[in-house]
């Protein structure tokens, strides 16, 4: 992949982690708990993009209190996988955003250095940070 493609690719990635609207099996599992918890449904998401960067994150913060058995499940495998990469994190990477750029700047990828010999550890590859 070039540097271009990838960079895309990855900012698709973060779009689909980050909106529950793109993951069909999510939002069937924690509508009742977004309508409960988040006081948000699918329909106000729809017109409202500020809803949508935050309906994951009040189902997070809700995670153990939420009804649905399979919602508690989707939200806590969204949140590892968010886990092994801050760019998936929202709330993370906007906290650690001006750390970033001050200790951080001059550094690369892991995807962007290493492309398709990203190291393996237990048999899963390592994602950047």
């Amino acid at each position: 992949f070039s540097n271009r493609c990838r960079t895309a690719l990855e900012d698709v990635i973060a779009t689909r982690v980050a909106d529950i609207r793109l993951d069909t099996g999510l939002q069937d599992a924690c509508e009742e708990d977004l309508q409960t918890h988040c006081q948000v449904s699918l329909k106000e998401m729809e017109d409202d993009k500020e809803k949508r960067k935050t309906a994951l994150n009040c189902l997070q913060q809700f995670k153990e209190e939420l009804n649905s058995q399979e919602c508690r499940d989707k939200i806590h495998r969204k949140t590892q996988r968010a886990a092994r990469d801050i760019r998936f994190d929202d709330v993370l990477a906007n906290a650690c955003q001006e750390d970033r750029k001050n200790f951080c700047n001059d550094v690369q990828p892991v995807s962007q250095v290493l492309g398709s010999q990203l190291p393996v550890i237990k048999g899963k590859p390592m994602v950047s940070t």
